[in-house]
């Protein structure tokens, strides 16, 4: 049994062509898929605009059949990788792990025991979940859903 996991924070309104893809190719590879949802020690603001409980249904409403757990930052990378492989062994001790990340990822910040590696898709402004929160943040929209957060 394989596992893929991916570490993200999916912070944008709805799972974004990016996202879309990363998943289908992640599903499409292992048995399980594990979403590791990255969570601030601090309150939100304009580049973390949601909570895990939003994104995390979020996700779940597109991809039932994932795994979402949440993984708090922390200013080491070192603890934070190792905080990275206590949680996966948690769940899948003794499968084969292999995680995945796109551009601008987790990567570069990991130093754990599992295999990683990067995926490069079809990049245009919106599959760039970056893009995706400048665009939110710069217009407002006149609703009470958006209102509520």
């Amino acid at each position: 049994m394989s596992i893929g996991v991916i570490v993200g924070r999916f912070q944008t309104d709805n799972i974004s062509s990016g996202h879309i893809q990363l998943l289908d190719y992640v599903n499409s590879k292992h048995d399980n898929t594990l979403v590791l949802l990255g969570v601030r020690q601090s309150p939100s603001n304009t580049k973390y605009p949601l909570d895990y409980k939003t994104r995390e249904m979020m996700l779940l409403s597109c991809y039932p059949e994932l795994t979402v757990i949440p993984i708090t930052d922390v200013f080491s990378d070192e603890v934070w990788s190792r905080n990275v492989d206590n949680i996966i062994d948690s769940i899948f001790m003794g499968k084969e792990i292999v995680m995945y990340g796109g551009r601008d990822s987790f990567l570069s910040h990991y130093s754990g025991k599992h295999k990683t590696q990067q995926l490069h898709f079809v990049d245009d402004d919106k599959t760039s979940g970056t893009n995706i929160r400048k665009e939110i943040i710069k217009s407002p929209r006149n609703s009470a859903d958006f209102r509520a957060g």
